[in-house]
């Protein structure tokens, strides 16, 4: 049976490729041993095994003497159980504050080693526990990563397959004639309210355009914030102690003075109300009518004084009988009951003597 050259030239690709995989496991299996022990812990360790390699800066350095799990603290301060890794180094490697130890690839189709980074010198050297940390695989990360890109890509598909059925808002904006003819309309007033808002004549646009208007909100900001300082302060000024309605609010003895006094108040007006005593001087009518009488004969009286007055400013000799006029005189008229009109010139000197009523 003959064998095709394609099939030749597979056979030696894959001849080829195990031996480059049993090379490289044979490799990272061979330990050179060493005189330095390094103790690191890891989260992960990516298939890490005994007699890999532990590189500082890519040069080979040891190799991974044993892994364990153990219980210890985490960087963050809590218990964890975390795989604790011996390695065997050909020299004494010190670290730093910012060092680095890391579980990496060796070679891209297989293979562990442990990675060092010292740290910067000249930073603070680092004591106490050393931890490590992980590196995948690029092409498995590759691999995770397209895995990650086909869900998103058959999310996607179900999205277009639920807007095709007129699922979801968007989905019956699409599909739903009804509802895209009323986002029209929406759409429409909105473009008419928006030019009715910006027309030449528009109050709304007479409000941006107006360069006070920023101005006179201010001041009014400003009037607020002041009218709200003197309430602040009439209100401290309230509850100083030493104000009324302070005091009124908690002093009882005040509270007590003002109760007496409403209480008094009420008993003065039932006891006006219920015609006994000064209530009988408002209540009763012939005691009014004498007031009234008493107080019209006390105007006459003091008119017929003033009257008296003006006409001894004006002649001293009215008040002797038998003048030369021959008259009696005024006083003697007056206690006779006699009302005579005053001569227009004593009228006259009466109106500029005495005030009239």
């Amino acid at each position: 049976m003959l064998i095709s050259k394609e099939v030749k030239i597979g056979a030696v690709f894959f001849i080829a490729i195990v031996i480059l995989v049993v090379f490289a496991v044979a490799v990272g299996a061979v330990s050179l041993g060493g005189g330095h022990g390094m103790t690191v812990y890891f989260d992960e360790v990516l298939g890490l095994e005994p007699g890999n390699d532990v590189w500082l800066y890519g040069k080979k350095m040891g190799s991974v003497h044993s892994l364990t799990h153990a219980p210890t603290t985490t960087p963050g301060g809590k218990q964890a159980l975390m795989v604790k890794v011996v390695l065997n180094l050909d020299n004494e490697i010190a670290l730093y504050d910012d060092y680095g130890i890391t579980v990496v690839d060796k070679s891209v189709i297989g293979g562990r080693a442990v990675q060092i980074r010292s740290g910067t010198p000249g930073k603070p050297a680092h004591t106490g526990t050393v931890y490590g940390s992980s590196r995948g695989n690029p092409l498995a990360t590759m691999g995770e990563e397209f895995t990650e890109s086909l869900r998103v890509v058959d999310a996607f598909v179900d999205v277009i397959h639920d807007l095709q059925e007129g699922k979801g808002t968007l989905g019956m904006l699409i599909t739903d004639d009804a509802l895209y003819q009323e986002l029209v309309n929406t759409t429409t007033k909105t473009g008419d309210v928006l030019e009715l808002l910006t027309a030449e004549e528009s109050t709304f646009r007479s409000l941006l355009e107006d360069r006070e208007l920023p101005e006179n909100i201010r001041e009014n900001l400003a009037q607020m914030r002041r009218a709200t300082q003197q309430f602040a302060e009439l209100m401290e000024k309230i509850n100083s102690p030493d104000s009324f309605i302070r005091r009124l609010a908690t002093d009882t003895t005040l509270f007590q003075r003002l109760d007496s006094l409403v209480k008094n108040l009420d008993e003065f007006s039932r006891m006006l109300g219920s015609g006994k005593g000064l209530g009988r001087a408002l209540t009763d009518e012939n005691l009014y009518r004498d007031i009234a009488e008493i107080v019209a004969e006390t105007r006459r009286t003091v008119r017929i004084a003033r009257e008296l007055i003006a006409e001894v400013q004006r002649d001293p000799q009215v008040l002797i009988a038998g003048r030369p006029t021959g008259k009696e005189s005024w006083l003697v008229r007056q206690l006779r009951g006699e009302v005579a009109a005053p001569a227009p010139r004593a009228a006259l000197d009466r109106r500029k003597l005495v005030p009239e009523e």
